[in-house]
């Protein structure tokens, strides 16, 4: 199973790479396809709530999930 498969809504997920300025890790609230979202893009994506509080659309290749 590829981890992209791997993500559903409740899934604990990170972007960029640790101890730099741009990793967050965070929990993903719900999915859309780029259609959906009015992208000219094919890859779907998640909406994901940071540790931050932030939310926001995320391309899915963008993310890695994190084993529990």
């Amino acid at each position: 199973m590829s981890a992209a498969s791997a993500i559903a809504s409740g899934t604990k997920v990170e972007m960029g790479q640790p101890g730099t300025p741009s990793y967050r890790v965070g929990l993903v609230l719900g999915m859309g396809s780029a259609e959906m979202l009015g992208r000219r893009e094919d890859e779907p994506s998640e909406l994901v709530v940071w540790e931050s509080g932030e939310q926001e659309w995320v391309e899915r290749d963008l993310l890695r999930v994190i084993e529990q």
